[in-house]
């Protein structure tokens, strides 16, 4: 994909892009509000948008219990153009969306949540954010409404098994793992007296959330379907 052929909007700078940029988000989220939930408006927004990348972006952020979220790191992206000389399928001028800044798991820099409340309470249907407006204006329509759950209990299967994730919280523990003493007698010297949970704990406290996170989402997910 050619740089110059790419929109990176951050919605908390908005005034920062192109006027016309900007334009095409709101009518986006706009038409997902109002229009009648047809097969043929749906395929009229999916023509601005990768949903899949969306739902994605949002099951992301509330599996992960991200409160410095949705009013802070909303990223997305499109391509200015359709560009058929690349090999890219993303030069197609739909929006995608980049997930990033993952750090307060659980609602929480400390000691992670599991029952965190991010899907049902930062991205609920009284939400005013665009974020928020574009997903239940997306609900609407039978079958994305369909491909959203399905799409959330995918990845809690797969993605965000507790099997997996504990496999990969084992590989990076391994890879890091020796260079913690280090680390923490560099950056976290304690004074006479002090005490402070060492990184083994922290480790734990990773590993408790990521294997009991789905049951509980499983759980937020009837009541979203029920009261959405």
């Amino acid at each position: 994909m050619n740089k110059n052929n790419v929109a990176i909007v951050d919605l908390n700078e908005p005034t920062t892009e192109p006027s016309d940029v900007m334009s095409h988000w709101e009518s986006l989220v706009t038409q997902a509000e109002t229009l009648s939930p047809t097969s043929m408006h749906q395929k009229n927004i999916e023509s601005s948008m990768d949903a899949t990348s969306f739902f994605d972006y949002i099951i992301g952020h509330t599996y992960a219990g991200n409160t410095d979220w949705p009013a802070n790191n909303t990223m997305m992206w499109r391509s200015l153009r359709t560009d058929t000389s690349t090999e890219s399928l993303m030069d197609d001028q739909r929006w995608r969306w980049m997930i990033m800044d993952l750090d307060r798991i659980g609602a929480s820099n400390d000691d992670p949540d599991v029952t965190a409340t991010a899907l049902l309470t930062r991205i609920g249907p009284d939400s005013q954010h665009p974020q928020a407006r574009l997903l239940h204006g997306l609900l609407r329509f039978p079958e994305l409404r369909q491909q959203f759950f399905a799409r959330y209990e995918f990845h809690l299967n797969t993605t965000f098994s507790p099997t997996r994730m504990n496999n990969n919280l084992n590989a990076l523990v391994a890879q890091v793992g020796t260079e913690m003493n280090r680390h923490e007698q560099r950056w976290l010297p304690l004074k006479p007296g002090e005490d402070f949970m060492t990184w083994p704990q922290r480790v734990e406290q990773v590993r408790e959330f990521i294997s009991q996170r789905p049951a509980e989402l499983r759980k937020q997910l009837l009541v979203a379907q029920k009261s959405w």
